[in-house]
């Protein structure tokens, strides 16, 4: 626990906790210069502010160090059962309703698109991957990977 702390007080400063979270590029960007090589680096993330300089940043920081992608992943973001859900980005709020069939399609294809996307990008670069679900006991996981 003492080295999570470490690490989320490294990645995020106080001045940089009041403003809300970093993009994962940024993020990247920044282990790509300070790692050194021969390095292992997990990154732990839900993923869904991967972008093209994510991309670029990982070709890079595979070139010297081993790299794993951990995707947090929640049930909910693979399936929702029938019923009005509030959904909001920080800013904006709705309401999904999945009683629509056409809806629960949408949302089904996105999951997909989201769990897949970042597996392949870490795959094209010769990256470990792993998908770890808030359900899942992370040591556990952890251990037998």
């Amino acid at each position: 626990m003492r080295m999570i702390q470490g690490l989320v007080d490294w990645l995020q400063p106080e001045q940089q906790q009041t403003s809300g979270s970093e993009p994962l590029s940024t993020a990247l960007e920044r282990v790509r210069h300070t790692v050194r090589p021969g390095s292992l680096v997990v990154v732990i993330s839900d993923f869904f502010g991967l972008d093209e300089h994510c991309n670029r940043h990982l070709s890079r920081l595979r070139q010297h160090s081993d790299v794993i992608g951990c995707q947090v992943m929640d049930p909910a973001e693979q399936f929702l059962p029938k019923g009005r859900y509030p959904i909001s980005d920080g800013e904006a709020s709705a309401m999904l309703d999945t009683h629509q069939q056409r809806l629960r399609v949408q949302f089904e294809r996105m999951s997909e698109t989201h769990g897949d996307e970042p597996r392949r990008m870490f795959q094209r670069h010769k990256c470990g991957w792993m998908v770890l679900q808030t359900t899942d006991d992370p040591v556990e996981l952890l251990g037998r990977e």
